[in-house]
Protein backbone atom coordinates (compact mmCIF):
# COMPACT_ATOMS: atom_id res chain seq x y z
CA UNK A 1 0.00 0.00 0.00
CA UNK A 2 2.77 2.30 0.64
CA UNK A 3 4.51 1.59 -2.32
CA UNK A 4 1.64 2.45 -4.38
CA UNK A 5 0.71 5.44 -2.53
CA UNK A 6 4.17 6.50 -3.49
CA UNK A 7 3.89 5.63 -7.12
CA UNK A 8 0.82 8.00 -6.61
CA UNK A 9 2.03 10.68 -5.09
CA UNK A 10 4.67 10.60 -7.95
CA UNK A 11 2.73 10.76 -10.86
CA UNK A 12 0.19 13.69 -9.20
CA UNK A 13 3.12 15.92 -7.82
CA UNK A 14 4.71 15.17 -11.60
CA UNK A 15 1.20 16.07 -13.50
CA UNK A 16 1.29 19.30 -11.26
CA UNK A 17 4.97 20.62 -12.07
CA UNK A 18 4.43 20.15 -15.96
CA UNK A 19 3.27 23.08 -16.56
CA UNK A 20 5.97 24.81 -14.78
CA UNK A 21 9.01 22.49 -14.86
CA UNK A 22 8.06 19.81 -18.11
CA UNK A 23 11.50 18.00 -18.06
CA UNK A 24 11.74 17.65 -14.36
CA UNK A 25 8.12 16.54 -14.32
CA UNK A 26 8.42 14.19 -16.74
CA UNK A 27 11.80 12.36 -15.48
CA UNK A 28 10.44 12.38 -11.92
CA UNK A 29 7.36 11.00 -12.62
CA UNK A 30 9.01 8.42 -14.61
CA UNK A 31 11.79 7.61 -12.73
CA UNK A 32 10.14 7.50 -9.31
CA UNK A 33 7.49 5.68 -10.95
CA UNK A 34 9.24 2.95 -12.21
CA UNK A 35 11.50 2.89 -8.95
CA UNK A 36 8.44 2.49 -6.66
CA UNK A 37 7.33 -0.48 -8.83
CA UNK A 38 10.58 -1.92 -9.13
CA UNK A 39 10.71 -2.04 -5.33
CA UNK A 40 6.95 -3.39 -5.27
CA UNK A 41 7.99 -6.42 -7.70
CA UNK A 42 11.07 -7.22 -5.18
CA UNK A 43 8.66 -7.47 -2.01
CA UNK A 44 6.05 -9.20 -4.23
CA UNK A 45 9.30 -12.12 -5.06
CA UNK A 46 10.68 -11.98 -1.37
CA UNK A 47 6.66 -12.80 -0.26
CA UNK A 48 6.80 -15.51 -2.56
CA UNK A 49 10.31 -17.13 -1.59
CA UNK A 50 9.08 -16.84 1.92
CA UNK A 51 5.61 -18.14 1.26
CA UNK A 52 5.34 -20.46 -1.47
CA UNK A 53 8.69 -22.35 -0.84
CA UNK A 54 8.76 -23.70 2.48
CA UNK A 55 6.04 -26.40 1.61
CA UNK A 56 7.81 -27.03 -1.18
CA UNK A 57 11.11 -27.44 0.29
CA UNK A 58 9.84 -30.33 2.29
CA UNK A 59 9.88 -32.47 -1.02
CA UNK A 60 11.83 -31.59 -3.12
CA UNK A 61 14.61 -29.42 -0.83
CA UNK A 62 17.24 -28.81 -3.78
CA UNK A 63 14.63 -27.66 -6.52
CA UNK A 64 13.39 -25.46 -3.18
CA UNK A 65 17.32 -23.71 -2.38
CA UNK A 66 17.75 -23.02 -5.81
CA UNK A 67 14.38 -21.80 -6.39
CA UNK A 68 14.48 -19.37 -3.22
CA UNK A 69 18.13 -18.22 -4.55
CA UNK A 70 16.96 -17.29 -7.53
CA UNK A 71 13.67 -15.22 -5.95
CA UNK A 72 16.00 -13.99 -3.89
CA UNK A 73 18.72 -12.52 -6.64
CA UNK A 74 16.46 -11.15 -8.34
CA UNK A 75 14.57 -9.36 -5.56
CA UNK A 76 17.20 -7.92 -4.61
CA UNK A 77 18.37 -6.75 -7.68
CA UNK A 78 15.35 -5.24 -8.23
CA UNK A 79 15.08 -3.34 -4.90
CA UNK A 80 18.51 -2.17 -5.61
CA UNK A 81 17.86 -0.53 -8.85
CA UNK A 82 14.05 0.39 -7.50
CA UNK A 83 16.16 2.76 -4.86
CA UNK A 84 18.36 4.22 -7.57
CA UNK A 85 15.39 5.26 -9.76
CA UNK A 86 13.25 6.48 -7.10
CA UNK A 87 15.88 8.28 -5.88
CA UNK A 88 16.82 10.03 -9.12
CA UNK A 89 13.20 10.79 -9.52
CA UNK A 90 12.68 12.31 -6.33
CA UNK A 91 14.87 14.21 -6.59
CA UNK A 92 14.46 15.48 -9.98
CA UNK A 93 10.41 16.73 -8.47
CA UNK A 94 12.07 17.98 -6.00
CA UNK A 95 14.37 19.82 -8.39
CA UNK A 96 11.15 20.89 -9.97
CA UNK A 97 9.39 22.12 -7.18
CA UNK A 98 12.08 24.76 -6.38
CA UNK A 99 11.94 26.12 -9.76
CA UNK A 100 7.71 26.27 -9.80
CA UNK A 101 7.76 28.96 -7.11
CA UNK A 102 4.79 27.67 -6.04
CA UNK A 103 5.92 25.15 -3.96
CA UNK A 104 7.30 25.20 -0.27
CA UNK A 105 11.40 25.69 -0.43
CA UNK A 106 11.83 23.37 2.05
CA UNK A 107 9.92 20.57 0.52
CA UNK A 108 11.86 20.87 -2.66
CA UNK A 109 14.98 21.15 -1.03
CA UNK A 110 14.05 17.45 1.16
CA UNK A 111 13.44 16.05 -2.23
CA UNK A 112 16.99 16.60 -3.89
CA UNK A 113 18.42 15.62 -0.75
CA UNK A 114 16.80 12.56 -0.65
CA UNK A 115 18.68 11.48 -4.12
CA UNK A 116 22.24 11.53 -2.99
CA UNK A 117 20.91 9.59 0.22
CA UNK A 118 18.86 6.98 -2.17
CA UNK A 119 21.92 6.85 -4.47
CA UNK A 120 24.46 6.45 -1.29
CA UNK A 121 22.06 3.30 -0.90
CA UNK A 122 22.29 1.91 -4.03
CA UNK A 123 25.83 1.97 -3.96
CA UNK A 124 25.56 0.08 -0.64
CA UNK A 125 23.58 -2.27 -2.06
CA UNK A 126 25.08 -2.86 -5.46
CA UNK A 127 28.67 -3.29 -4.08
CA UNK A 128 28.81 -4.01 -0.80
CA UNK A 129 25.88 -6.55 -0.88
CA UNK A 130 24.99 -7.58 -4.02
CA UNK A 131 28.15 -8.20 -5.51
CA UNK A 132 29.86 -9.32 -2.16
CA UNK A 133 26.76 -12.20 -1.91
CA UNK A 134 27.19 -11.19 2.01
CA UNK A 135 24.07 -10.10 3.88
CA UNK A 136 25.81 -7.28 4.98
CA UNK A 137 28.71 -6.90 2.84
CA UNK A 138 30.84 -5.54 5.51
CA UNK A 139 28.60 -2.93 5.58
CA UNK A 140 25.57 -4.18 7.36
CA UNK A 141 25.31 -0.99 10.26
CA UNK A 142 26.22 1.32 7.60
CA UNK A 143 23.65 -0.13 5.34
CA UNK A 144 20.82 0.03 7.99
CA UNK A 145 21.89 3.19 9.19
CA UNK A 146 21.31 4.91 5.35
CA UNK A 147 17.80 2.95 5.13
CA UNK A 148 16.54 4.37 8.10
CA UNK A 149 17.83 8.06 6.55
CA UNK A 150 16.27 7.32 3.72
CA UNK A 151 12.73 6.38 5.02
CA UNK A 152 12.74 9.11 7.28
CA UNK A 153 13.35 11.69 4.42
CA UNK A 154 11.06 9.44 2.04
CA UNK A 155 8.33 9.33 4.52
CA UNK A 156 8.73 13.13 5.90
CA UNK A 157 8.65 14.47 1.87
CA UNK A 158 5.47 12.66 0.93
CA UNK A 159 3.73 13.70 4.65
CA UNK A 160 4.65 17.12 3.89
CA UNK A 161 3.92 17.17 0.08
CA UNK A 162 0.50 15.70 1.04
CA UNK A 163 -0.40 18.10 3.88
CA UNK A 164 0.70 20.85 0.86
CA UNK A 165 -1.77 18.94 -1.78
CA UNK A 166 -4.73 18.87 0.70
CA UNK A 167 -4.00 22.85 1.56
CA UNK A 168 -4.11 23.55 -2.11
CA UNK A 169 -7.00 21.55 -3.25
CA UNK A 170 -6.86 22.90 -6.31
CA UNK A 171 -5.89 19.78 -8.12
CA UNK A 172 -8.21 17.17 -10.08
CA UNK A 173 -7.84 14.36 -12.36
CA UNK A 174 -10.25 15.88 -15.18
CA UNK A 175 -8.86 19.17 -15.05
CA UNK A 176 -5.57 21.49 -16.10
CA UNK A 177 -3.98 22.11 -12.63
CA UNK A 178 -4.01 25.11 -11.16
CA UNK A 179 -0.71 26.80 -11.30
Amino acid sequence: VGLSAAMFFALLLARLLISTSPALAAAGGFLSGLGWLLTLLAETLDLTAYIALPAAFAREPATAGVAFVTLQTASRMMRTWGYLLAALGVGALGWGMLGGGKWSRGLGILGVVGAPVGILMFVLEYVFVTQTGDAGGGMAQAFTVMFIVLAFIVTLWHAWGGVHLWRRASFSFLEEPNE
